[in-house]
């Protein structure tokens, strides 16, 4: 049972609520230190980290309870502050890999401790390590029992006095030698609290910090040189499945323990409430000040040079008589690595191809050696990149290969940090120039997203969209058909089709959504109305509704071997030891549907191709095109495992290949039989299926086409960007297309003349382009870009930024008046082409070339700012690009919800060179949009003039220095206006000496 409910309300005395904490046994291991005098010298020895065991969740009231129950620990057993994701599971095993072969899960749990496997206590223990080393002998001298530091905390921090709180020596602490001097200099303490689980993280770090901030932090030096911020409260002992090494040491004769006694002051349960805040920026301060410290930066550069010596003997050892020029060349490449270290750790930069990375298993490897056999190496154990001898050479870090982003994860001192890994640059089979595109033109013609023989959609009023939606959306409830509805976003879609859904209780319907909060928010809507009948059918991988923390499936690892490996035809859970136990939320709910028939479903779009369990429609209604037509691209394998294939191999080349694949054996872990099972499906679809194989990111990937499982039934597809060929190829033929336009109650400007492509946005020489566009932002309430640009800027946090892939539905940008879109999603081209090749069931052959088109001005004006983008040879592809591209943009900008907008028009800047099928009111250089000016710099002179201009090039420069600050620039944009390249103005005769009169003109 979950107590958090009952615990989370209580304001009285909290001192004796039972808490607690999970115990894990390690049989035969010493988890616990051992020490013992040899040869004149104490030494200590640890077995690591624990692999199989038994764990128990143990319970306690007071801090004197928790004494007794540490104290009683056996050097097997540690503790994590966690208890099993579920409830049921009090007692049981512990296991890494595989469940052991003696372990009936059927009758015994079994666990592995990671977060998967654990989540927060409702009311359980925090622990704050505090190790002094590196402490300054001010602060950790006087700190010789757990009793003087009791009182120091309370000292600097008043805020625990009540608080109950236990303090107990570490391992090390008061080990002395035979001779009567101490072990170790330093006195280290374990101070464990009661608090609520899901207040654990943010109140050990709001320690941290108020500690800093009143005077008790400092830097201690890694063994590699690293800085590590510290303070008397280690944050490594934040999460849930962290070991908290607890039991007494085990100390031999000669050696003597004269550890302390521990400290158990009795009082209330620890709420973050009861913390003040911390101030991040003065936090960030006072660190930065102690690292500018010139001794500790002297200090770390002798270690360094210490370690980059030690590390360069290490590699020399096999040399008998190393010269001195091969130490010269050790101690400068361990230099090297150094820097590369440097640069990952403190600007973020990938680990390059020629870093060293020490595996657990298989030695030293670079970079580029791990990435020449992906396979191989995806999984394999690592140690800490930025200091390997950390905790004696342990086990931290964790290689992920097979991903389009190759990164190594640590877990070295209490943080999970990603270290990307730099990929060998792509080289291309083809050449990139422009060239005209089969059966379209590339020359300027045609209107943004106007085919040849199609009119331009008329703009509705609001109120007129609304009732002519409402008539084509009630129509499909009487006549069925398979119909697709192209309406502006912000209508109102969902609500109407609620109410219809009330209305029409004659059939069952199934209501397909792009994402489960879009689904949640259609099926309140359905209740509003007065629906009673419908139901939320939740993925595997969803959050259970009962308990957040769980998913709906409970054995994920189970149907993810199932769905890769085949289960010959029956259920994902087929073999599950819980299925039809009860004890699944995906289980229930697929017996629920089957038994319950609701009349209404809401689910998410991967429902088109998967079967609902025991229950089927009647009609089909889709929010949102399927985006991808149901194509999965997850199967892939390392281009490197195919090194000797051509790109179109014949099939007896293939067949060789996949024999002598099938002949090896992976290794026993699952990731590698994943792997294994992935190659032999590319080398089977090289073989049986060429068209469906693409290679992109140096991977070759064997595409899937997943049917549309109700072609044959009524369908109504509902998106404001629909594209009519796409959405036949995704669900068949329609038997009609209405297009309904509203009319914003807003002005959208574009800006032209700068590319804003995410590639140029991100390169170091483009820094001055950021800035620029982060000040321009500032002026907007809204903003939205690509998602690594935002992150680039700096904005992941502020809730004004939006980034494309993440729009479609979202209302909180719904309250602004004023919106800046920046850039455009460009989707990679080979998964497009992959996409196509799928859908047509042949190889799509073509490349990527440039498209001029021109913008589509509201006052009608034809052919007066062009623009180029990316397109493809093949118009599946092209539709495909426009698809995410274009559609991605229109979605951006109906984000302000200007359709029933009242009041002052809002106003929307594009700054991209995208052509959208909008009607766009104003029309700005990038030029003069970063300088402030809203128009063209040759209108404001010309405005500035009455409305009518007759000056030479020097006339203009030297009269409107600020606009112009050469000749040659102004006598460009007289030649553009010439020409009818600059909207708003027009030649209408010739002056004195050729000079051409202009005037304003309506725009």
């Amino acid at each position: 049972m979950n107590h958090l409910g009952q615990f989370a309300g209580q304001t009285g005395d909290t001192n004796h609520l039972p808490a607690v904490l999970t115990v894990i046994n390690y049989h035969g291991l010493n988890m616990g230190k051992v020490y013992w005098h040899e040869q004149g010298t104490t030494k200590s020895r640890t077995d690591g980290n624990g692999y199989v065991g038994t764990f128990r969740v143990a319970e306690f009231r007071t801090m004197a309870e928790l004494s007794i129950l540490l104290d009683r620990f056996e050097i097997s057993e540690i503790y994590v502050q966690g208890v099993p994701r579920w409830p049921d599971a009090r007692i049981g095993y512990v296991y890494t890999n595989e469940v052991p072969f003696y372990v009936d899960e059927t009758q015994d749990w079994a666990v592995r401790r990671t977060k998967e496997d654990f989540t927060d206590a409702p009311l359980g223990i925090a622990t704050m390590d505090s190790d002094m080393d590196w402490a300054p002998r001010e602060l950790s001298a006087p700190l010789t029992t757990p009793s003087e530091f009791f009182h120091f905390l309370l000292r600097t921090i008043p805020e625990l006095e009540g608080v109950g709180l236990l303090v107990r020596p570490s391992g090390s602490n008061g080990i002395t030698n035979p001779d009567g001097t101490p072990f170790k200099n330093s006195r280290n303490y374990h101070t464990a609290f009661k608090c609520y689980g899901e207040e654990r993280y943010a109140i050990l770090e709001r320690l941290f910090g108020l500690l800093v901030l009143r005077g008790c932090g400092w830097f201690m030096i890694g063994e590699s040189g690293g800085l590590l911020e510290r303070s008397p409260i280690d944050r490594s002992l934040r999460i849930q499945n962290q070991p908290v090494f607890a039991a007494p040491p085990r100390v031999e004769h000669p050696v003597i323990d004269n550890r302390p006694a521990p400290v158990a002051v009795e009082g209330r349960v620890l709420r973050l409430a009861d913390l003040p805040e911390v101030n991040p920026e003065a936090l960030a301060a006072v660190l930065a000040e102690l690292k500018s410290d010139p001794a500790l930066r002297q200090r770390q550069a002798q270690i360094k040079y210490a370690y980059q010596k030690k590390q360069a003997r290490a590699a020399l050892a096999a040399t008998v008589l190393p010269t001195r020029q091969q130490v010269r060349e050790a101690i400068v490449h361990q230099r090297k690595q150094a820097a590369m270290r440097d640069k990952a750790e403190l600007h973020g930069e990938p680990l390059p191809l020629e870093f060293e990375i020490h595996t657990v298993r298989h030695g030293v490897r670079t970079v580029a050696d791990l990435l020449d056999q992906r396979e191989f190496f995806h999984g394999a154990l690592t140690k800490d990149p930025m200091e390997p001898d950390y905790r004696g050479g342990a086990q931290t870090g964790k290689l992920y290969l097979n991903g389009h982003n190759p990164m190594l994860t640590s877990l070295a001192h209490g943080r999970l940090i990603k270290y990307r890994l730099q990929q060998p640059e792509a080289k291309y089979g083809f050449d990139l120039s422009t060239v005209t595109i089969c059966g379209r033109p590339v020359v300027p013609g045609l209107d943004a997203g106007t085919a040849p023989g199609e009119n331009a959609p008329v703009e509705l009023a609001a109120s007129d969209a609304c009732q002519r939606l409402a008539d084509a959306v009630g129509k499909w409830f009487l006549r069925g058909g398979k119909v697709g509805i192209r309406a502006t976003m912000g209508l109102g879609k969902t609500t109407l089709v609620a109410r219809l859904l009330v209305e029409n209780r004659n059939r069952y319907y199934l209501f397909l959504l792009p994402t489960v909060q879009k689904a949640r928010e259609a099926f309140e809507a359905y209740c509003k109305a007065g629906g009673t009948e419908g139901y939320v059918y939740l993925g595997r991988r969803q959050p259970h509704p009962e308990n957040p923390n769980e998913t709906m499936c409970t054995d994920l690892d189970h149907a993810d071997w199932n769905l890769n490996f085949g289960t010959k035809g029956t259920s994902l859970c087929a073999g599950c030891p819980r299925f039809r136990q009860k004890q699944c939320g995906y289980d229930v709910q697929r017996e629920w549907l089957g038994s319950y028939q609701p009349r209404v479903v809401f689910a998410v779009h991967e429902f088109a191709h998967v079967p609902l369990p025991g229950w089927e429609p009647d009609r089909v209604i889709i929010d949102e095109t399927l985006r991808n037509g149901g194509v999965d691209l997850s199967i892939s394998t390392p281009s490197l495992n195919l090194v000797g294939l051509p790109n179109e191999p014949t099939k007896e080349q293939v067949e060789e290949r996949l024999l002598a694949h099938q002949r090896t054996i992976p290794d026993f872990d699952e990731a590698s039989r994943l792997a294994h099972r992935h190659h032999a499906l590319v080398l089977e679809a090289m073989r049986d299926r060429p068209e469906c194989i693409v290679r992109m990111g140096g991977n070759v990937i064997a595409g899937q086409k997943l049917e549309y499982l109700h072609k044959e039934k009524d369908t109504l597809v509902l998106d404001g960007t629909m594209r009519r060929k796409l959405t036949e190829i995704y669900l068949g033929q329609l038997d009609e297309v209405v297009h309904i336009d509203a009319k914003r109650n807003g002005t959208l400007t574009q800006v032209i003349g700068k590319q804003m492509g995410i590639r140029s946005l991100l390169s170091s020489g483009e820094q001055k382009v950021r800035e620029t566009l982060l000040q321009l932002a500032e002026g907007f309430e809204g903003k939205i870009c690509e998602k690594k640009v935002r992150d680039k800027l700096g904005k992941v946090d502020d809730k004004s930024w939006g980034h494309f892939g993440a729009l479609r539905g979202m209302n909180t940008f719904e309250a602004f008046n004023t919106l800046i879109i920046f850039g455009y999603r460009q989707p990679p081209v080979a998964a497009m082409v992959a996409i196509a090749s799928l859908l047509l069931e042949e190889k799509v052959k073509g490349k990527e070339v440039d498209e001029q088109r021109y913008l589509k001005l509201r006052n009608g004006g034809g052919r007066q700012h062009c623009t180029t983008t990316k397109v493809h040879t093949n118009e599946l592809v092209t539709e495909l690009i426009r698809a995410h591209r274009e559609d991605e943009l229109a979605q951006a900008v109906d984000r302000l919800r200007m359709v029933w907008h009242e009041g002052e028009p809002k106003r929307v800047v594009l700054v991209t060179p995208v052509v959208l099928d909008l009607f766009i009111d104003e029309v700005v250089e990038w030029f003069d949009f970063k300088a402030g000016r809203t128009e063209h710099r040759l209108v404001t002179a010309v405005r500035a003039e009455g409305g009518k201009m007759c000056l030479s090039k020097r006339q203009l420069a030297s009269k409107y220095p600020a606009l112009y600050a050469s000749q040659s620039t102004a006598e460009r944009d007289l030649k553009a206006a010439q020409f009818g390249e600059i909207s708003g103005i027009s030649v209408i005769g010739t002056g004195p000496r050729g000079v051409k009169k202009l005037k304003l003109s309506r725009f």
